[in-house]
């Protein structure tokens, strides 16, 4: 039973599907609903349409792991045999079909939280983010930055996900002169999901760097590839810089505004992680190297999720 539960959670990338569900739910109720008790209006998506719109996209998300392993088999079979269950403990058939009805039940989860609340076609955006997972996993991330490019507007895209199923509340707020809390929640939604793509964009390029090796011999044209080691560090270095300048000037509208825990959160938690990133960046060199970099870039992500339950209880009780 272990060992069924450590592959199936190797299998879908269980601590990603853990974000995905934070992200979500956070943005939800620590983002959006605050905006709903000021006008005061109730959500559109009530709790139950949320969990079900929230298991779909996971759903989802499940299956592009699947199927981007199931294209990689190979590769991976030769590169990464201990970080693969393809093969050893799922057969290819079993894991294609897995990822074929995880995508249906997602969809079909998607299309009826939009039909509940009077627009199906809301769904849509449900089924382009599945055809745009086969599409990367098939050809486009064989590309110089095309395939992470598109891996971190799917990550930031999450947020966006959250917002267009309430589509109610922005028509309303909009429509009955509550532009205030209509901005409000786009200034939030922008930071959020640009944090969630720049992080994700810099993880990205850091797993390429990992796996070189095993891309370069699926005549893949990665950025690791392309480039020397050291112009990918710059790479990374510089967007790690663009992050942490970025982090900077919120913490400064911070100070301005007197709100000092939001300030020494991000500062201790998510400046000083990026900071010792970059330090050991300058001595990254080796595949493990490059994984350790990985995983406190996804610590990163985690601290900056908190963000928004952590936030949202200094300005409540500030």
């Amino acid at each position: 039973m272990v060992t069924h539960f450590k592959n199936t959670f190797k299998l879908i990338r269980g601590g990603n599907l853990i974000i995905v569900v934070l992200c979500m739910y956070c943005f939800q109720y620590f983002v959006l609903k605050p905006q709903f008790m000021q006008i005061p209006m109730m959500p559109s998506v009530d709790n139950t349409l949320f969990f079900l719109l929230t298991l779909g996209v996971v759903m989802i998300t499940a299956a592009g792991y699947i199927i981007n392993d199931f294209f990689d088999f190979e590769i991976d079979k030769e590169f990464k045999p201990e970080r693969s269950v393809l093969g050893v403990w799922l057969s290819l058939d079993n894991a294609f079909n897995i990822q074929l009805a995880l995508n249906l039940v997602g969809l079909g989860l998607c299309y009826y939280v939009g039909w509940q609340l009077g627009n199906y076609s809301l769904g849509n955006y449900a089924l382009f983010c599945v055809l745009l997972l086969v599409i990367y996993s098939m050809f486009l991330k064989k590309y110089f930055l095309i395939g992470n490019i598109v891996v971190a507007a799917l990550a930031a895209f999450v947020f966006v996900f959250v917002v267009l199923y309430e589509y109610k509340f922005f028509y309303n707020t909009y429509i009955i002169g509550n532009e205030y809390f209509f901005g409000k929640v786009m200034q939030q939604l922008r930071g959020y999901a640009f944090f969630a793509f720049l992080i994700s964009l810099i993880r990205e390029i850091v797993k390429d760097a990992e796996d070189k090796e095993g891309d370069r011999a699926a005549g893949m044209r990665t950025l690791p590839i392309v480039l020397s080691v050291r112009l990918t560090n710059l790479v990374i270095g510089l967007l790690i810089l663009t992050l942490m300048a970025l982090l900077g000037w919120v913490q400064y509208q911070y100070y301005l505004n007197g709100d000092m825990k939001q300030f020494w959160y991000i500062l201790l938690f998510i400046q000083l992680t990026l900071s010792t990133n970059l330090i050991t960046l300058f001595s990254t060199s080796a595949q493990a190297d490059y994984h350790n970099l990985s995983v406190f870039m996804k610590l990163v992500i985690l601290f900056g999720v908190l963000t928004m339950p952590l936030f949202y209880y200094f300005e409540l009780y500030s």
